[in-house]
């Protein structure tokens, strides 16, 4: 019987089942079996077969909607089967899968889907593939020298989600080349040693290859860069010769006992000695000295894994004999043995040397040829000096002692004028410290001669000199003239008046008496200027007769008060000094002065010829003074001049030539 009910678009269908032990009553949607609504997805070991979803079903295939249930998983073989296995379905009948995952590789997988009382279900079939792994090398060392072991290590890592241990061989190889092959071990790595990198190339590319297994697929490690460096040999049995010092490096090998030190067994490596070649590590004299050497180099089959150590040896260095040779130097004689050398040796070229001595003399003082020299305390200094030794200190030469030059000059001399000639003598100069003409070889006496007599005018006049007998074994003479002067005779003056106070209508006589200081066979001549105040000629020179000159002048021409006379004495040839004196005139003036007439004085000058002329009137008879000045302040007297019959009086000034202006004035005294 079929009944249906529609109940929210829900159609419910109740069956009937007649069964043989019994009747029994199933309702439409109630979960009978299970369905994998989402299939697990292929992939490689332990990777996730993706969510998969397990759906309730009822017996004719739809979906039942009916949370709790209780669902596991399972592998339908083994496989290492791995995740969470058992979910309890949603509100929706779904179980949900998401971490599931197979370790093991292989084909044909297919998951079972099973809940208790309820018809189970299996998944579509899938394919689990290999995992992959990566391979790594590293080294022990990465400073290897040819002939060490080394050992290479190759750790394989399983590549996530993967994480069973990789097992399995891993090949190792230099570049092309198979070096050998080992097994990983449980922590997947794989070591291999080896002595048979070789230096010839500096660096190796080292390779590791893992095989795969059963879980994994093979794989390879990249390129690992492997340093070997060149095995150093060293030599023996190489000697140095030792030499005397000459200035380089230079050194003499025996390499006849040479060998290489090191060598593996089984390698071919030659040692060639063909270019070797040595230096001192400095040119200096030493003992023990290290000798570096080079040039030595290998060949063979086996040398491209070797370096060579250039050996070093040792040897001495002696110091190089030095001999010193002295060249004197000539010199002027001086009086003394003392003398000088340039020294000379034979060192090296180029080497830094200065020669020295502490004395050299002369076998004599004397002036002459080839005269021996000893030198001694001969010495070596300088930066190269410690690699010589002197062959002796002290040495001798020659050289020659000239004469010295001795001037004998004519001694410069002088004398008044009318007086007898001086000795005339010789001077020497010239005389080494020490000598003079008494004590040195200088023998005789020279010449001497001069063409001044007594009346000879005052001047110069030569006085020479000539050898005459004088010889000397060390003085080359020179001769040098030498000069008399004759100087002019000097003079005293004495100057006198004949009335000293005078009035001023008084006539005074002025007399200056001329004496030479030194008595001369001649007597004086010349003129005595006499002049007032300093400056005013009293008329024209006045010559000396007998050694005296006069003058005589109205006294109060002179001017009033006391003025001063003075008397100048010259000597126009010059064979006299001039010389003069001087002395206080008082003038005085009468205390009632004398009538004077009346006059009328008119001037009419006139300047012609450097003097000025002029008339006067006056009164007839009358003696007038005629003065003039320059500012009505100082008067000069001019002339003393008496009126003609006429009452003329003439004005002569022969000096206003002197005088830019000039007043006049006339009076009777």
């Amino acid at each position: 019987m079929k009944l249906t009910n529609k109940t929210q678009n829900r159609i419910v269908v109740l069956f009937i089942a007649f069964l043989m032990n019994g009747i029994s009553l199933f309702a439409a949607n109630t979960a009978t079996q299970l369905k994998f609504t989402t299939q697990p997805t292929g992939s490689s070991i332990g990777t996730s077969l993706g969510g998969v979803v397990v759906q309730l079903a009822d017996r004719y295939g739809s979906n039942v909607f009916s949370g709790g249930t209780v669902i596991n998983i399972s592998l339908n073989k083994a496989g290492g089967f791995g995740g969470v296995t058992n979910a309890t379905t949603d509100a929706g009948g779904k179980a949900t899968f998401n971490n599931l995952t197979v370790n093991l590789p292989g084909n044909g997988y297919a998951l079972l889907a099973t809940a208790s009382g309820l018809t189970g279900a299996s998944s579509h079939s899938f394919n689990v593939a290999k995992g992959n792994a990566t391979v790594t090398v590293t080294s022990a060392t990465n400073n290897l020298i040819y002939g060490q072991s080394i050992t290479f290590t190759a750790t394989v890592t399983a590549v996530a989600p993967a994480t069973n241990a990789p097992t399995g061989t891993i090949t190792f190889k230099d570049g092309a080349a198979t070096l050998g092959s080992a097994s990983l071990n449980a922590a997947g790595q794989a070591a291999f040693s080896t002595k048979k990198l070789s230096a010839t190339n500096a660096t190796h590319t080292i390779t590791a290859t893992y095989g795969g297994s059963a879980n994994y697929s093979n794989s390879a490690s990249g390129n690992f860069l492997q340093p070997v460096g060149k095995l150093a040999l060293t030599v023996s049995g190489i000697t140095a010769s030792n030499k005397i010092y000459d200035a380089s490096t230079t050194a003499t090998l025996n390499v006849s006992k040479a060998a290489l030190k090191i060598v593996i067994a089984g390698d071919v490596v030659i040692l060639n000695t063909s270019a070797a070649k040595a230096a001192f590590a400095s040119k200096t004299v030493g003992a023990g000295k290290t000798v570096n050497v080079s040039g030595l180099a290998i060949a063979g089959t086996s040398a491209g894994n070797y370096t060579l150590t250039q050996p070093m040896a040792t040897a001495n260095i002696t110091a190089r004999s030095l001999s010193v040779k002295a060249t004197g130097a000539n010199k002027v004689y001086d009086g003394t043995t003392a003398a000088n050398v340039t020294l000379a040796d034979n060192h090296v070229a180029g080497d830094l040397l200065a020669d020295g001595y502490t004395n050299a003399v002369f076998a004599n003082k004397n002036a002459g040829t080839n005269i021996l020299i000893t030198v001694s305390g001969l010495a070596i200094a300088g930066t190269d000096a410690a690699n010589y030794v002197l062959t002796s200190t002290n040495t001798t030469t020659t050289a020659n002692i000239t004469q010295a030059v001795l001037t004998v000059s004519a001694g410069n001399l002088s004398r008044p004028y009318a007086t007898m000639n001086p000795p005339l003598v010789a001077v020497y100069s010239g005389f080494v410290p020490g000598e003079s003409k008494t004590n040195s070889n200088l023998l005789g006496v020279p010449v001497l001669a001069t063409p001044a007599t007594t009346n000879s005018a005052a001047g110069s006049y030569p006085i020479t000199i000539s050898k005459g007998t004088l010889v000397s074994t060390n003085y080359s003479l020179i001769f040098s003239n030498g000069t008399l002067t004759v100087t002019p005779a000097a003079t005293a003056a004495q100057l006198t008046t004949t009335i000293n106070p005078a009035l001023t209508n008084q006539s005074v006589t002025f007399t200056a008496t001329v004496a030479p200081l030194t008595a001369t066979i001649f007597p004086l001549n010349g003129t005595v200027q006499f002049k007032c105040n300093g400056t005013n000629k009293l008329g024209n020179a006045v010559s000396l007769t007998a050694g005296q000159a006069t003058l005589t002048e109205l006294a109060g021409s002179l001017g009033k008060g006391n003025v001063i006379i003075t008397a100048e004495y010259s000597d126009p040839i010059g064979n006299f000094s001039a010389s003069s004196n001087a002395l206080s005139q008082t003038i005085v003036t009468p205390t009632a002065p004398p009538p004077a007439p009346p006059c009328k004085m008119s001037l009419t000058p006139a300047f012609a010829g450097g003097k000025v002329t002029a008339n006067l009137s006056g009164t007839a008879g009358t003696t007038y003074i005629i003065q003039a000045s320059t500012d009505f302040v100082h008067w000069t007297y001019i002339a003393t001049n008496i009126a003609d019959t006429n009452g003329l009086v003439s004005l002569i000034d022969s000096n206003a030539a002197a005088f830019p202006k000039r007043f006049y004035r006339a009076y009777s005294p």
